[in-house]
């Protein structure tokens, strides 16, 4: 929305200003510039594990009507569990949706496998929309997960090898296609 500045951010489980002892995340939203910031903690209200360490993605979108959402994600492997959050008044106030079913991948040698991302769906991914109103989710992969192989000798490394896989919804974000 005009004049309204949006970031999402995780607190590590080792931070020493982190009082839960697990990793979870926010959505911080400005009004001015960004000189003053409010912060709405993100999950895991309403997920199968009251502590679950969660991660959203990189960007906040605004659909064409002006509905405004992220995605948000269970961080450890394998990580299926994940949701859309939105919000209908510029990000005054969100809303989680029902439990996403996330979306198979196709491996090198062409098998079809299920997700099992390190960091989960969302996490540190990024969301794009496009003219059409599609939305893509850029997932970032790394080791240790088996969606990271991408011949039978995969680079290794630190998160410097890491790739991107991209998956595509038509539904606001509901449903996402095989990666």
């Amino acid at each position: 929305p005009d004049g309204v500045l949006f970031s999402t951010c995780h607190i590590l489980q080792e931070d020493t200003q982190n009082p839960d002892g697990y990793l979870h995340s926010y959505v911080n939203r400005s009004t001015d510039g960004g000189k003053t910031w409010t912060q709405t903690r993100i999950g895991p209200k309403g997920w199968s594990n009251p502590t679950t360490n969660t991660m959203t993605t990189r960007s906040v979108v605004e659909m064409p009507a002006g509905k405004l959402l992220f995605g948000v994600a269970d961080f450890n492997l394998p990580g299926t569990e994940a949701y859309v959050w939105t919000s209908e008044d510029q990000g005054k106030t969100w809303q989680q949706s029902a439990q996403l079913s996330i979306p198979s991948y196709t491996n090198y040698q062409g098998k079809t496998m299920p997700f099992e991302g390190l960091g989960g769906y969302f996490a540190e991914s990024w969301i794009h929309l496009d003219q059409e109103g599609h939305l893509t989710n850029f997932v970032r992969v790394g080791p240790p997960t088996p969606l990271y192989a991408m011949s039978d000798k995969p680079p290794t490394g630190d998160d410097r090898v890491d790739r991107l896989m991209a998956t595509t919804s038509t539904d606001g974000g509901l449903t996402w296609g095989a990666m």
